[in-house]
């Protein structure tokens, strides 16, 4: 459901992003640093935890010309606040994101932030060694590849709640579908933004990965084998169906729009010539 503000309410309107880790969100970040050079904020819990709704609308309160917020640590389960909170998200095919993840980890120097324990096993082993440790159900840091996106935006294990969550959020793209998300997107916004420049060059993507998902997703299950890929597909099934319940919408919203003339034009001059999906 998209939200229904007047033009007036519409003038206080913050873009929420909610941030999933390896889920294209430097690119779009890149995006809101881009269309609110000064109004972009960022906010982050302390730790492994969630912000809390107070902390979200106690810094929205400090910082009254934010338009955009990003947050790694925030659900997409909006506090109530005075000015209209435009909910924006990316769900990933999760076996395709863990892999994603483990790269990312292995990559993490002393200088990019705290480097954590899925971070030094990442270093340590190959990506099947780092898969089978963080599967074990009694590795907390090891959720991050476990219905980790289902749950995050929630911020509790409940997929039909986190469907419903996805129905209400007026901002949902996939990946996979970066131009399309983002065609949809700019027309949706208009109204609460004006005219966005969602013109974009994909930022933190790895070079060698191949262009097509199924070939990424075989390349996987090689990796890992049949036995530990069966096990990463069970751990993950309320993100591989909420990933394709995010892709529906998604196409509701735009066959929604195919009477506007633009919205094809948008999809295929979005993205500059030479780019691949996000990683």
């Amino acid at each position: 459901m998209f939200n229904r503000k007047t033009h007036h309410e519409a003038g206080d309107a913050i873009l929420f992003h909610c941030h999933l880790f390896k889920n294209a969100g430097t690119t779009i970040e890149y995006l809101l640093n881009r269309n609110f050079p000064d109004a972009h904020g960022h906010l982050e819990a302390d730790g492994f935890r969630q912000l809390t709704p107070a902390e979200i609308t106690g810094a929205l309160d400090q910082n009254p010309h934010w338009r955009a917020l990003s947050s790694h640590t925030a659900s997409l389960v909006m506090p109530e606040y005075p000015r209209p909170l435009i909910g924006l998200v990316f769900i990933r095919h999760p076996i395709d994101r863990v892999h994603s993840v483990y790269r990312y980890e292995r990559r993490r120097t002393d200088e990019d932030k705290i480097i954590n324990p899925s971070a030094q096993v990442a270093k340590e082993t190959d990506f099947r060694g780092f898969v089978n440790w963080a599967l074990d159900e009694n590795n907390g840091y090891g959720s991050i590849i476990r219905n980790f996106q289902s749950r995050h935006i929630l911020g509790r294990d409940d997929l039909p709640a986190a469907k419903r969550l996805l129905r209400r959020t007026s901002c949902v793209g996939t990946v996979e579908e970066l131009d399309l998300s983002l065609g949809v997107f700019k027309y949706s916004l208009k109204r609460y933004f004006g005219e966005m420049n969602l013109e974009y060059v994909i930022q933190n993507q790895s070079r060698s990965r191949h262009p097509e998902l199924d070939t990424r997703i075989k390349q996987i299950e090689s990796l890992l084998g049949p036995e530990l890929f069966r096990e990463l597909l069970t751990k993950n099934a309320g993100d591989l169906e909420l990933w394709a319940y995010a892709g529906r919408l998604l196409h509701l919203r735009h066959a929604k729009y195919t009477g506007h003339r633009f919205i094809g034009y948008l999809r295929k001059k979005l993205r500059k010539p030479g780019t691949n999906l996000s990683d």
